[in-house]
């Protein structure tokens, strides 16, 4: 009687248990704000996030985001700063900027959605002019005649994160953590049920002011002689990659954000072309460094393996290497292999527009599963004397360039559609057009 009295008790506390246990995850669901639709409940990358505080990249994030704040009560407050009517933006370095917000896509975009690319042209637009009045000769003015990337618009982000991606996530809450078992992307499974990984609005804010961080580093710290990163090129990328997803995780296909691959990383070693680009990194003096500095010193040894995923899919430190060794890749590869092997084919300008889309398909062409030797492929059966179009027709064969491509014009035009539903102007903007804004000269 003892024994089944017992028994009794333990069943009602494991009952017991578990229902404080659902209960508690369910009142997190409730807190939680996915903004990829009601289905999506699993918070594991979610949580993996916000337990990732103290890698480098979290802090200037938080840094950005206090500045952001502040800028934004100051704003709130100067009444008498704020212009009485569109005139008076004339001779302003943000009137492209208001103009689109306000005028095109300003039904379309929450305002709280609005507030990093604006605040991202003000806030290092006034720190470049105080560095100027303080007569600091930083890296950044010596270069102050380079052109910059354009930055990314945070709801282009939003929109590439909801595409479903294939392959498994690895949830790691630091770069040193053990990771845990992989994941499909939409979730671990529950009863026979995927569960979709939820998104939130803070993990976008993050995901968007860390990749615009890493292209703006680059623009303003390593050396290039082909022109700035292209922004338009990376998005394509990491939207066709990843869908902007750094938890994917395989060693043996690819891994976080840019899908990297252990040739991609080596690529970046002392002993290759690309050696150049992280010291470059690492000793810059430029405030979009800041994140990258630490990563860029500290480089795994050996390649991508399972003992050392969380390396570059944790959302901090692996976030931050992940991208420097993606767009470090990218730009290797246009610097060192994809141009000289052009210019070796035959002349050219290349800041010639053509040229410029042949260099773009080459690239990415050489980023994907066919590598480089289909671009040399490509140019070995062409003729010397061929024209940029023809030679941009040959490139669009490849797999992979017609992938990205398919997927590009796929969320540009939801983007366009969502943006033309709720706006009533005659001319109205093309989906490409509202994800990059020009950065501003100070």
């Amino acid at each position: 009687m003892r024994k089944c009295r017992s028994i009794i008790i333990l069943l009602i506390l494991i009952i017991t248990l578990s229902f404080s246990f659902s209960s508690a995850q369910s009142s997190e669901a409730k807190d939680l704000k996915c903004i990829n639709g009601e289905n999506a409940k699993g918070t594991a990358w979610v949580q993996s996030f916000s337990n990732d505080n103290d890698s480098e990249l979290k802090k200037a994030y938080r840094e950005f985001v206090k500045k952001r704040e502040e800028e934004k009560t100051k704003l709130a407050n100067a009444h008498t700063n704020i212009p009485q009517n569109c005139n008076d933006l004339t001779n302003s370095p943000l009137k492209k900027v208001i103009h689109m917000t306000f005028k095109v896509i300003s039904n379309f975009f929450p305002q709280i959605l609005l507030w990093e690319s604006l605040t991202y042209y003000w806030e290092y637009t006034q720190s470049e002019k105080q560095r100027r009045e303080l007569g600091q000769n930083t890296r950044l003015f010596l270069n102050e005649k380079r052109p910059k990337s354009s930055i990314i618009n945070r709801i282009c982000i939003l929109e590439a994160m909801k595409i479903e991606t294939g392959g498994k996530s690895v949830y790691c809450n630091s770069a040193n953590d053990n990771p845990s078992s992989g994941k499909k992307r939409n979730g671990p499974q529950n009863k026979g049920r995927n569960i979709k990984e939820c998104i939130d609005d803070s993990l976008v804010d993050y995901i968007s002011f860390s990749v615009n961080s890493a292209i703006q580093c680059f623009s303003e710290s390593v050396d290039t002689n082909f022109g700035p990163i292209d922004s338009k090129l990376i998005f394509e990328k990491l939207t066709n990659e990843s869908a902007f997803n750094y938890t994917l995780a395989d060693p043996a296909k690819g891994i976080s954000i840019g899908q990297l691959t252990t040739p991609a990383i080596e690529d970046l070693s002392e002993k290759n072309r690309g050696n150049y680009i992280l010291p470059q990194i690492s000793n810059s003096n430029s405030t979009h460094c800041n994140g990258f500095k630490k990563v860029a010193k500290d480089i795994p040894s050996g390649g991508l393996y399972t003992h050392n995923v969380c390396k570059w899919v944790s959302p901090g430190d692996g976030l931050a290497r992940s991208l420097i060794y993606s767009i470090g890749f990218y730009l290797t590869l246009r610097d060192n292999y994809v141009v000289p092997q052009l210019r070796k084919f035959r002349s050219f300008d290349f800041k010639d527009s053509q040229w410029a889309e042949v260099i773009k398909s080459a690239t990415t062409a050489a980023y994907g599963r066919e590598g480089n030797n289909f671009v040399k492929k490509v140019l070995s059966r062409l003729a010397p004397n061929s024209t940029p179009s023809a030679i941009n027709k040959a490139l669009q064969k490849s797999a992979y360039v017609n992938e990205v491509r398919s997927k590009k014009m796929d969320l540009y035009s939801k983007i366009e559609s969502a943006a033309n539903q709720s706006d009533g102007q005659s001319e109205q903007p093309t989906g490409e057009s509202l994800c990059f804004l020009n950065y501003p000269n100070p």
